[in-house]
């Protein structure tokens, strides 16, 4: 178009074709000895090592496997336009669709019916921002906005397993977006010292979905954001480095890291809430030449409790605690 304004565009056709061949494994008698049980007194089926299934359209009665297939095309796309506005300073804009390939439910289920493949999510996604240098390259600057209009979205939810009750799965959920946008600025005042530091605002929502939520209670989930979405992120690095004579330097830094709350499942339920948490880590050393680094490292120094993931399966929710304060030395060696 010109030397300052670009544009490209690209198209993708894929086939996919998927077969799956699915059952859960009896690992212990006792197992063994439940799902025979569903015999009603006729010769044993089921022994340790097994593989076994029940189907509904038969009495509950236990099958060896479920054979699913799912056969799926999509047309991918992708549109954008790059403006040089000055050297250094770029500013685009771009539009694409995307797709994921749907899949079978990996999951301790116990009927036929569970097994049913989950159709591929598709997103039309919608970005604009800048990258550029300032102050003859001491000041980096990226920030953009994005809009993602998501179709069949797979998320973390849960189904009702009749034997075993509450099990986590995958949800194919109808329609759902994000709006949101993220910025990056390092600065290097003077020599020596660099801040970099990111943030990211996310904003996610279902608008539609009747089913389960990630404790299996069935109802209306529109309006409830994703799992693993926090609206804030950020992270800043501080480091300064200084000469020490003959080749050796020393240097010394910390990152501090923020994440606002979220949930672990669909729906807000509060047995499933990420709790906000921030980090503080220390590091400072030696460099000798190019090639040989020393330093003493500190992570979490505030010894925050957090939590980093909340699973939910059967009656029981575990909680995963993130890394306390941890502290430590490390030598490295550039070959």
């Amino acid at each position: 178009m010109s030397s300052r304004l670009t544009a490209e565009g690209a198209l993708r056709f894929t086939i996919d074709r998927r077969t799956f061949d699915s059952c859960a494994l009896a690992v212990t008698d006792h197992f063994a000895r439940f799902w025979n049980l569903f015999r009603r007194g006729r010769q044993p089926l089921t022994q340790v090592g097994d593989c076994y299934v029940l189907d509904p359209a038969n009495d509950l009665q236990p099958v060896d496997n479920v054979h699913n297939k799912l056969n799926e095309n999509s047309l991918s796309w992708r549109f954008g336009l790059n403006w040089t506005a000055r050297p250094g300073l770029l500013v685009y804009a771009n539009a694409s669709r995307g797709y994921k390939a749907g899949t079978s439910p990996v999951a301790a289920v116990s009927t036929v019916n569970q097994y049913k493949p989950i159709g591929q999510e598709s997103v039309l996604a919608y970005e604009a921002g800048l990258k550029g240098s300032f102050f003859d390259r001491r000041l980096h600057l990226a920030a953009s906005g994005f809009y993602y209009d998501y179709r069949d979205k797979q998320l973390r939810s849960a189904r009702l397993d009749p034997p075993f009750g509450p099990l986590e799965a995958l949800a194919s959920i109808p329609k759902s977006h994000v709006i949101g946008a993220e910025v990056q600025v390092i600065a290097r005042p003077f020599d020596g010292l660099t801040l970099d530091t990111a943030a990211t605002y996310t904003h996610s929502e279902i608008d539609r979905f009747v089913g389960y939520d990630g404790l299996t209670n069935f109802g209306n989930q529109s309006g409830t954001p994703f799992p693993f979405s926090p609206k804030w992120q950020s992270i800043t690095n501080l480091d300064y480095e200084f000469p020490l004579g003959r080749g050796v330097r020393a240097f010394v830094g910390g990152s501090l890291t923020y994440r606002s709350g979220t949930y672990a499942g669909v729906g807000r339920r509060p047995a499933l809430r990420i709790d906000p948490y921030t980090l503080i880590d220390l590091r400072a050393g030696v460099a000798i030449g190019e090639r040989y680094r020393a330093w003493l490292w500190a992570r979490n120094v505030t010894n925050e409790y957090y939590w980093t993931n909340v699973f939910s399966n059967a009656n029981a929710v575990s909680r995963f605690v993130g890394q306390p304060a941890t502290y430590g030395i490390a030598l490295s060696q550039r070959m």
